[in-house]
């Protein structure tokens, strides 16, 4: 698919949609120029966030190899 192609998707699909939080994201996308800058969060996820990383630091997570293994054992019963 060449640029023009994607560009014109891309252009059909935002034209068609009336979601205005896809349309934000899609905007904050477009507009973001450095993967460096910093982006604000809310007081719910900065909680959230925060919770996250002293769950990591509890060892209280799962790793995916591990899930996965324990779900498929789950789905062969």
């Amino acid at each position: 698919m060449s640029t023009k192609d994607l560009k014109y998707l891309l252009i059909s699909k935002i034209d068609d949609t009336d979601d205005e939080q896809l349309l934000k994201a899609i905007y904050t996308l477009l507009n973001s120029t450095n993967p460096q800058d910093n982006f604000t969060v809310n007081e719910a996820q900065a909680t959230s966030i925060y919770k996250g990383k002293k769950d990591i630091e509890l060892g209280n997570y799962i790793l995916n190899e591990d899930l996965h293994n324990d779900v498929m054992k789950w789905i062969s019963k």
